[in-house]
């Protein structure tokens, strides 16, 4: 499918027709944040780094998100024709997660997905002693690299699991509405679900939560 390149940081956009509008191949890594934050650290945890280049930026709230896609608007604005970058409101997400086919989880409909089937959660290989995806290791003890990251029907990586993504209320994309996806740490099966909404906190910064941005009008 068509795909379009920031000028200032590389990353890459998918058109999704169905949407009529360009959503985030993966979601936004730390090397494209430290283009606008040089100095943010994503930290690590039990001894595995958050911080590489290619891993997907924590440590990052909604507003931060907002204020980054803010920023690279500006920054490429002669190439954007008009559009804006932003975050994705929560019912684009849902259209992007089920691929339009209404599947319950973001590989499909059983339960648990099988091993190279789904995104980056806590599998066999997951840190710590808490319970364990039964049967599924994704080889990611944390998070992934986003281009090592299983790739849904429309052509986005990571779209279940790796981080809990920053959703906009609405298309405006100015206010909070909920994290989702689930992410690497230890979630329920009721949380990677695809409708499930994590209504924690839009304003605080941990492990687990990232964001992806879309490019629209």
């Amino acid at each position: 499918s068509e795909v379009w390149t920031s000028p200032t940081t590389g990353m890459e956009f998918v058109w999704i027709a169905q949407m009529n509008m360009w959503v985030g191949k993966v979601e936004v890594t730390n090397g494209e944040y430290r283009k606008k934050e040089a100095g943010h650290d994503s930290k690590s945890h039990d001894s595995h780094s958050l911080n590489g280049d290619r891993q997907p930026v924590v440590f990052v709230n909604f507003d931060d998100a907002k204020a980054y896609a803010a920023w690279l608007s500006e920054r490429d604005k002669a190439q954007l024709d008009g559009k804006r970058y932003r975050l994705p409101s929560e019912q684009e997400f849902m259209t992007y997660v089920q691929c339009g086919d209404g599947r319950e989880y973001p590989w499909g409909n059983n339960w648990p997905p099988r091993s190279g089937q789904a995104g980056n959660y806590h599998g066999q290989e997951g840190v710590g002693g808490v319970e364990k995806l039964s049967g599924y290791n994704d080889e990611f003890p944390v998070t992934a690299q986003v281009d090592h990251l299983w790739r849904n029907p429309w052509g986005l990586c990571g779209v279940g699991g790796n981080v809990w993504e920053a959703c906009a209320s609405d298309s405006s994309g100015g206010s909070f509405g909920a994290w989702r996806g689930a992410s690497w740490g230890p979630e329920s099966q009721n949380a990677l679900r695809c409708a499930y909404r994590n209504v924690g906190c839009g304003s605080s910064r941990n492990h687990s939560c990232g964001f992806r941005l879309v490019l629209s009008p």
